[in-house]
């Protein structure tokens, strides 16, 4: 069970020293106490919500640099370091707690909890990640961790800076690009697609026009067809014909 750390706070009230005082007779009487001790040799350190911060801080900073382990001596140990020294300590017995080496060679602490016996492999955890939420050879601790194993290993993959190839689809007038595998990717990642599976799209406008045109003293017609799609305009024309007005061709445009 690890170390919950609590804020404290101080009490606030209207009237800090009065008390009631209620006589035998059960006449009651608010009084005012005020401190009256003689020559004060310490001042000593006050009850107060900054000292019970200030240690649970103290403990925080201890506890969290625990670990627990199994000694040459098959007997559990914790190491923790305090004032920037390490310190390790056997673990035994002590009043409602016992620590011990279970039959698969791992250290185990037994105490009651609301007059319920709890049994706890040291060093493992609450926690809910899985392998595949963890960067692949990153180990760890959490409930899913099996009981035979001292951790978890991350199976994760790891994409950091690499190159991934990606599926193009279109949405209105978005482009997406579907991430290709599940993994870990970062700034430096990057996703690549062939520049041809990106399509253009649009609305085109197209005007068909008869172009009546006077050469050499000669009357034509000329059919124009005008083009506009994305804001941007294009031009055909098919050339000016004389007699029955027919002609026939093809053109390219490319958007």
């Amino acid at each position: 069970m690890s170390f919950s750390q609590r804020v404290w706070n101080d009490r606030v009230s209207e009237y800090p020293n009065r008390r009631l005082l209620t006589g035998e007779d059960e006449n009651t009487s608010l009084v005012t106490f005020t401190r009256s001790e003689g020559q004060v040799s310490s001042e000593g350190d006050a009850w107060n919500a900054e000292n019970m911060n200030d240690l649970e801080s103290r403990i925080a900073a201890v506890l969290g640099t625990c670990e627990f382990y199994i000694g040459a001596d098959g007997k559990p140990y914790v190491t923790y370091n305090y004032g920037g020294e390490d310190i390790v300590k056997q673990l035994g017995m002590s009043e409602g707690c016992n620590f011990y080496v279970g039959e698969d060679g791992k250290p185990y602490v037994s105490y009651t909890y609301n007059g319920e016996e709890v049994i706890k492999k040291l060093g493992s955890s609450d926690g809910t990640a899985t392998t595949d939420q963890v960067l692949v050879g990153a180990t760890f601790n959490s409930a899913n961790t099996s009981d035979d194993e001292d951790y978890s290993t991350g199976t994760m993959a790891n994409y950091s800076g690499a190159t991934q190839s990606a599926t193009v689809s279109q949405s209105g007038t978005d482009v997406l690009l579907t991430i290709p595998n599940i993994g870990y990717y970062d700034t430096d990642s990057k996703l690549k697609c062939a520049l041809s599976n990106i399509s253009k799209s649009g609305t085109v406008s197209i005007t068909l026009t008869c172009d009546r045109r006077v050469v050499d003293n000669v009357e034509m017609y000329a059919a124009v067809i005008k083009l506009s799609c994305n804001g941007q305009s294009y031009s055909l024309d098919t050339g000016a014909a004389q007699g029955d007005h027919s002609k026939s061709g093809s053109w390219a445009i490319t958007l």
